[in-house]
């Protein structure tokens, strides 16, 4: 709008300049010009000294962002404007704004950012387009900075319990073993370190003492009776509303939280439908579920193979005795993907879903 009134204004000059002669029109058409150029020739030498930082705050449901521009020149900036895209990469919610700010000769100026988003997931909030306008918004000029940051928005959760005894095998005949405890079972290893005051004769590893000319020692492996697998599968027949999703990651949340509560060791597999993605991670302490969180609650639910189909055509069928199996809507899973194991499903879109899965008895 800047624009299209300073060009009629530029035009009614020089239409009054040619018409009347009137040569106050043409000094002020000169002048506008002239100041015009000036700015140009200054924007285009600053533009690179302009520097842009996002800072994020999270904690939970709540977020808050800021925007921090410097300007370190001597001159003042007063017309900047720039593109503000906040994106929510769970939902595929996106939503666009524009920036107006004028910058103090070197000094900054630090905007608030509406953060906030009704539905949780990983949202990834950034700057781009940023330009620089003259005081009649003639010429723009594009300033070659782009920054982003993200932060996660947590699900509400609730009360949830599994009844799951996971204890120590009492013989050495199956294929289950822990990976974060030794055990008494020579025919697999734990772990190789080095020999240790009090280690067993019997443990010593000679070869490779011998090779690295320091007593190196086999840690026998614990063998386990149970071992369990919790599966959110983001894979849907048709498009499902955003409560369910948020839904799906209350559930996954909610229990992945009491598993660590109860002290159980699980391993945790979620998919991403629009890329055929499988991720993995073994989760026994908060740190490494609080780390894997963004990472399952990025990317939409969304048509396309499930975690099951995707463990099947990887060839890559996991050992375990009970699977926690999470959708969006009812499952359909391949039994090839989890061979001998006790499949407990939970269906996110039932509307019922927090009293119906609060207690779960894994026998």
């Amino acid at each position: 709008m800047k624009r299209i009134l300073t060009i009629l204004l530029l035009g009614a000059l020089a239409a009054l300049g040619i018409a009347a002669g009137s040569r106050a029109a043409w000094t002020a058409l000169i002048l506008i010009l002239l100041l015009v150029l000036l700015e140009l020739i200054w924007h285009l030498r600053v533009r690179r000294r302009i520097t842009l930082k996002i800072e994020v705050k999270s904690a939970g449901r709540s977020a808050s962002a800021s925007a921090v521009f410097e300007n370190p020149c001597a001159l003042p900036l007063p017309a900047l404007r720039a593109a503000l895209t906040v994106e929510n990469t769970y939902t595929g919610q996106k939503r666009r704004q524009k920036l107006r700010l004028a910058l103090p000769a070197g000094k900054t100026n630090e905007i608030s950012l509406t953060a906030a988003d009704e539905y949780c997931g990983k949202v990834r909030i950034s700057i781009d387009s940023v330009r620089l306008e003259d005081l009649f918004g003639l010429i723009p000029v594009k300033v070659p900075v782009a920054e982003s940051g993200y932060f996660t928005l947590l699900p509400e959760l609730f009360d949830m319990t599994v009844s799951y005894d996971a204890r120590e095998s009492s013989s050495f005949d199956n294929e289950l073993y822990s990976p974060y405890r030794r055990g008494q079972d020579r025919s697999e290893v734990f772990q190789i370190r080095e020999y240790e005051p009090g280690d067993h004769l019997g443990s010593i590893h000679w070869k490779l003492s011998e090779k690295t000319d320091k007593l190196m020692v086999k840690e026998a492996s614990l063998p386990m009776d149970k071992s369990l697998i919790l599966v959110m599968d983001k894979s849907a027949g048709e498009p499902v509303p955003l409560s369910v999703g948020e839904a799906l990651a209350e559930l996954t949340v909610s229990l992945g939280w009491s598993l660590i509560d109860a002290g159980i060791t699980y391993r945790l597999i979620w998919n991403d439908p629009e890329t055929d993605l499988l991720e993995e991670r073994e989760i026994q302490f908060e740190e490494e579920f609080t780390e894997a969180i963004p990472s399952f609650l990025t990317g939409r639910i969304a048509p396309g193979a499930s975690a099951s189909d995707l463990l099947v055509r990887l060839n890559e069928a996991r050992k375990a005795t009970h699977v926690l199996y999470l959708a969006a809507q009812e499952p359909e899973i391949d039994d090839l993907a989890f061979p001998d194991a006790l499949i407990c499903t939970l269906d996110a879109s039932r509307p019922d879903y927090r009293e119906q899965y609060a207690f779960l008895s894994l026998i």
